[in-house]
C-alpha cells in the first residue's frame, strides 16, 4: 500500500557544491552481447580485478558450458577464453580461476540472494532484517572447481584460455543459482592499458567477479524476483521501499540507523503541480551497493522477451491501469530528495544504485489525483538469456 499526501515540498538550498561534494547520476545498465553457441549455454561478462583502487585493470570472460539443468554431485564441462586488458609490459602470472554458485530462488521459487549489504531473507522474530555480512551475499557460494591459466599476449592484450570440468557439490539443494567466476588474487597489482585512472569508489566484492549465467538443480517452482516499488523516495528515514504484501516476512531491507517503513509521497510539488512517480519494481536483491559504483545483475536477464502491467486501485474505488507494455532496459537509481539531484548520505553505509526494471519512457509514469491509500499490483515477467528450466520466466 503507498500512502499519498496532498502537502506541497518546499525547495531547499542545497550547498553541497561549496562543500566540494559530488553525486553520480542515475544511469542505465548495458548488457555485453553474447555470441550464440553451437551447443551449451553461452556466456559472456567483465569486471575489473581486485584491488588496486583506480590501477586495477579489467578483464572479460566468454565461453559456455554445456547444460543448463545440472545436477548435484556430477560434473559439467565449461570452456571458454580470459581476456586482461593490460600492457605488454604487464606480464601476468599464471594463477587459478574459479567458479562459484549463488543460491538465488529456492525450491519453492521465492528469491533468496544474492545480494549481501541491506537487503536479507533473514528475519528476527520481530520482522527486523539481519545483514549476515557487510561484503558478502547472505548466502554463502557453493565451491564448483576451476582452472589454472597461462596467459599469452596477442599483441594488443593478454589472453588466456581454459577448459575444465566443474562439480556441483552433492548436498546442492534444488533452486536457481547464478554462476560466477573470480578469484584472480595473483592479478591484483596488474594496471590497465593506457595512462588513465577510473577514479570511482568499488567497495562490492561482487564488482570484481563475472555474473557469467544461471542454472537450476532439480526441478524448483518457476522463480519470482523480490521486488519493491518507489525505493528512490525518502519519507522520515523511510529506505529501500514498499515490498508487496506476498513478501512480507520474507526478506526485508535494512536501515542500520533505525526500523525501516513505507513512505509517505507527497503528491504535489512545490508550484502545487502533481509529481509523476514511475511505478516499475525495483529489485534490490539482483544488486544494490554501498556509495560506490553499480554491480552487473546476479541474473542474465531478457528484456526483449518480458512484459508488465500495473493496476492501481484508487482510495475512491476506480482502478487505473498501466500497460501491458515490455520491459526495456535494467536502471539504477539512489535515492535523492526532491529538490535536487545529490543523493542523500554522503557518509557511512548507505543503500545506492538499486536496479530498477524499466519500460520506454513514461509508459509505468502515474500521477496521484487525491490524497488517500493506494494499493498498486503489479503483474509480470522476465526471462532469462540462459533460459533455465522451468521455465524461463522470471515472475514479478
Amino acid at each position: 500500500m503507498v500512502q499519498v499526501k496532498g502537502f506541497i515540498v518546499l525547495a531547499a538550498l542545497c550547498l553541497l557544491a561549496l562543500a566540494g561534494c559530488t553525486a553520480s547520476a542515475p544511469g542505465v545498465l548495458m548488457r555485453i552481447p553474447t555470441e550464440p553457441a553451437p551447443e551449451g549455454v553461452p556466456f559472456a561478462s567483465a569486471a575489473r580485478l581486485c584491488c588496486n583502487g583506480g590501477r586495477s585493470a579489467s578483464w572479460t570472460i566468454e565461453g559456455s558450458f554445456d547444460r543448463d539443468t545440472l545436477e548435484a554431485g556430477y560434473p559439467f564441462l565449461i570452456y571458454g577464453r580470459l581476456t586482461l586488458l593490460a600492457d605488454e609490459s604487464a606480464q601476468p602470472p599464471a594463477t587459478y580461476l574459479n567458479f562459484f554458485a549463488y543460491l538465488m530462488g529456492d525450491a519453492q521459487g521465492r528469491q533468496v540472494g544474492r545480494a549481501g549489504k541491506f537487503v536479507s531473507p533473514y528475519l528476527t522474530n520481530t520482522g527486523l532484517p539481519i545483514e549476515r555480512s557487510l561484503n558478502g551475499p547472505p548466502l554463502d557460494p557453493l565451491p564448483l572447481g576451476g582452472a589454472r591459466v597461462t596467459w599469452e599476449f596477442d599483441g594488443r592484450r593478454w589472453t588466456a584460455d581454459f577448459s575444465t570440468f566443474l562439480t556441483v557439490p552433492p548436498e546442492t539443494r534444488t533452486g536457481v543459482y547464478a554462476l560466477t567466476a573470480g578469484n584472480l588474487w595473483d592479478l591484483r597489482d596488474v594496471e590497465p592499458a593506457g595512462t588513465r585512472p577510473f577514479n570511482v569508489v568499488i567497495r562490492d566484492q561482487a564488482a570484481h567477479s563475472q555474473d557469467l549465467a544461471s542454472f537450476t538443480v532439480g526441478d524448483p517452482a518457476p522463480m519470482r524476483l523480490a521486488t519493491t516499488l518507489l525505493a528512490d523516495e525518502v519519507s522520515e528515514g523511510s529506505h529501500g521501499g514498499v515490498l508487496a504484501r506476498e513478501d512480507q516476512g520474507l526478506f526485508d531491507i535494512s536501515g542500520r540507523a533505525l526500523t525501516r517503513h513505507n513512505p509517505i509521497i507527497p503528491r504535489l510539488d512545490g508550484y502545487g503541480e502533481p509529481w509523476s512517480y514511475r511505478l516499475e519494481p525495483y529489485a534490490p536483491m539482483l544488486d544494490v551497493v554501498d556509495r560506490a559504483v553499480s554491480n552487473g545483475p546476479a541474473l542474465p536477464l531478457d528484456f526483449s522477451d518480458s512484459e508488465l502491467s500495473i493496476a492501481i486501485h484508487r482510495p475512491d474505488g476506480g482502478t487505473d491501469v498501466l500497460g501491458p507494455a515490455p520491459l526495456t532496459r535494467l536502471g539504477v537509481k539512489s535515492a535523492r530528495a526532491p529538490w535536487g539531484p545529490v543523493a542523500l548520505g554522503l557518509g557511512g553505509g548507505e543503500l545506492r544504485e538499486i536496479p530498477q526494471l524499466m519500460g520506454d519512457d513514461n509508459t509505468f509514469a502515474y500521477q496521484f489525483p487525491t490524497d488517500g491509500d493506494y494499493v498498486v499490483t503489479i503483474d509480470g515477467r522476465i526471462a532469462d538469456t540462459t533460459r533455465s528450466h522451468p521455465p524461463d520466466l522470471r515472475h514479478l
